[in-house]
């Protein structure tokens, strides 16, 4: 199980619509989750406890629309950028300092899926006003 740490009122990469938790980030984490062949336990926190929540062990990882930004690479480690904000930072996965083969492992799957296709398919159905 990777659990996965999101503030879900960021539409549209996390959002609950009718009472299902929906976005572009909760597809991504899927995907993920195929390819680690693990399943993806959601964890709704807010966005001042997520960072707190990756640093004592309760979530494995970040998916929320994290921006890679210098200040955060303090603390925690981020995945190479799975999208690009026009006019604005690249976001990342926020990984616990120290999880390198994690880290690793999600690097190669980011690339796979911005290369297979399967990033455009995510883009275009959650992000294609950008």
């Amino acid at each position: 199980v990777l659990k996965v740490g999101l503030e879900p009122f960021y539409s549209p990469f996390e959002y609950f619509d009718a009472g299902e938790l929906v976005g572009f980030d909760v597809d991504l984490a899927e995907e993920l989750g195929l390819e680690l062949g693990v399943e993806i336990d959601f964890v709704s926190r807010s966005w001042d406890n997520l960072v707190l929540e990756l640093h004592t062990g309760k979530i494995d990882i970040i998916l929320s629309a994290m921006s890679i930004r210098p200040d955060r690479e303090i603390d925690r480690n981020f995945t190479i950028p799975y999208h690009t904000m026009p006019g604005s930072d690249d976001l990342g996965i926020a990984v616990r300092e120290g999880e390198i083969s994690l880290l690793n492992e999600l690097n190669n799957i980011i690339a796979l899926i911005k290369s297979d296709g399967r990033y455009d398919i995510l883009h275009d159905k959650w992000l294609s006003a950008d």
